[in-house]
């Protein structure tokens, strides 16, 4: 409920780019690697895991296609696809920043 109240809050204040972030943990235990955001929802999610990334995976769902097809627009920017010269989160998100701002 928590990610529900961020999105909906930061929308109705007008914020144009929201950053919301997902986990490793929210795909396939057995996922090809390395790991593109298609393999989401394609397989068993290890069970340790389970409630974490089922809450992650609805606030994207959320995030991504709810509110676009409700309000027609974009709420956000896709941080899932890492840079091929920086492949942690930290450079990646940075060059997709630079290029996007």
């Amino acid at each position: 409920m928590v990610q529900a109240n961020v999105i909906h809050e930061a929308w109705r204040a007008g914020v144009k780019k929201l950053m919301f972030l997902g986990s490793s943990c929210i795909y396939p235990k057995h996922a090809t690697q390395p790991m593109t955001e298609n393999a989401l929802l394609t397989g068993v999610i290890d069970l340790t895991n389970e409630p974490y990334a089922a809450a992650k995976i609805v606030g994207i769902k959320l995030f991504k296609r709810s509110y676009n097809r409700q309000h027609g627009q974009s709420h956000g920017t896709d941080f899932s696809q890492r840079h091929a010269n920086h492949g942690s989160m930290a450079p990646a998100t940075i060059t997709t920043l630079k290029t996007r701002m």
